[in-house]
């Protein structure tokens, strides 16, 4: 959906090496050009913060609601 509507858009999920991480959370918070950071629940309950977010959507609950929270 974000690639049809020309929105720059960045993802974690398990298959992104846990090193690559900051490096990508760095470029969502320093480049306006993204419009979403998209991540798991499970991915991005690990200690990140996230200040350059002003939303957060969970498309994908988890089935233990504990780990959402």
């Amino acid at each position: 959906m974000f690639k049809d509507l020309n929105l720059g858009f960045l993802w974690i999920d398990g298959d992104v090496p846990v090193k690559q991480w900051m490096q990508i959370i760095s470029e969502f918070s320093s480049n306006e050009k993204y419009f979403a950071l998209i991540m798991t629940t499970r991915v991005g309950g690990l200690g990140l913060n996230l200040t350059a977010a002003n939303k957060v959507i969970i498309f994908d609950p988890d089935w233990n609601p504990t780990v959402d929270l």
